[in-house]
């Protein structure tokens, strides 16, 4: 193997060496969100829903009731589309170079 080879060679060693951890990270974490998102979806019906307007008029004084607040749910909301968004570019990119 000739130096450039080497270097070639280790580049790209050092290359997997720092993706796959993040990959089999990503895994992990995408397993867990899909398991999860009937949460999301349950939360997204839930906003702005009869129940969602009825329980802001309640008291609430003493409880954790912090997604009958506008912006909570508003965020969660924004963050999902938004991720769905990068989602789809990335995963884009990625058919493209299987």
């Amino acid at each position: 193997m000739t130096p450039h080879d080497v270097q070639k060679l280790q580049e790209l060693e050092e290359k997997y060496e720092a993706f796959f951890p993040k990959l089999e990270e990503l895994i992990i974490s995408f397993a867990q969100v899909e398991a999860a998102y009937d949460d999301y979806r349950a939360l997204r019906a839930f906003y702005g829903s009869e129940d969602w307007f009825h329980f802001r008029t309640q008291e609430t004084e003493g409880l954790k009731a912090g997604i009958l607040s506008e912006d909570q749910l508003y965020e969660i909301i924004c963050e999902h589309n938004d991720l769905l968004g990068r989602l789809l570019r990335f995963s884009s990119t990625m058919y493209r170079h299987l």
